[in-house]
Parts: structure tokens; sequence; C-alpha cells
């Protein structure tokens, strides 16, 4: 019954989307970002890849656009990059979690 409600390509998507990941590069510029800030965030523990493939490139998971998103929020408000670390204490949580 469920399958027949579903919109195959609305799951399909969805379902290829959680599997996205994303090189530095791809990353940076769907931020707006440089490579080499995201180099920084990594080197300060701020925004670790997910994980690295067999050559040594970084990795970048849909969680990590999230949490690059509210580094980047922060930022814009001013706020220095120790304060978001304070603010965000791990990779996989989001920030203010409460």
């Amino acid at each position: 019954m469920i399958k027949q409600a579903l919109d195959y390509d609305v799951t399909s998507w969805f379902i290829i989307r959680l599997k996205m990941d994303y090189t530095v590069k791809q990353l940076a510029d769907l931020a707006g970002v440089s490579v080499r800030t995201l180099h920084y965030y990594d080197q300060l523990g701020l925004l670790k890849p997910e994980s690295y493939s067999a050559s040594g490139y970084r990795r970048y998971s849909e969680a990590s656009v999230v949490r690059l998103q509210q580094i980047m929020f922060f930022r814009e408000l001013d706020f220095s990059l120790e304060e978001i670390k304070k603010m965000c204490p791990n990779r996989t949580s989001t920030c203010l979690k409460r």
C-alpha cells in the first residue's frame, strides 16, 4: 500500500540525495568559500571530512553541508571561529543542539 502511494521520482531522488557526497572543491563551490577555507576548518577541527577517498581526498556528506551552513551563519553574525567551535562541539552534531 505504501509503495503505491510514493512518487517514484521523489523517492528515488531522496535516496540518491542522502547518499551524495562532495569533494572539497564541490563543497567549496556550493558554499561560496575557498578550498583553503575548508582545509583551514579541517585543521581547526571545526569541519572534518566524513571520509577520505582511496587517493586521500577529503569527502564531505550532506551533514557536512548543514554544518558548514551553520558555521557560515555564525561567521556572518561576527562570531569568532573559536566561539563557533565551542557552540558546535563535535563534527556530527548541529550547533547549539538542545
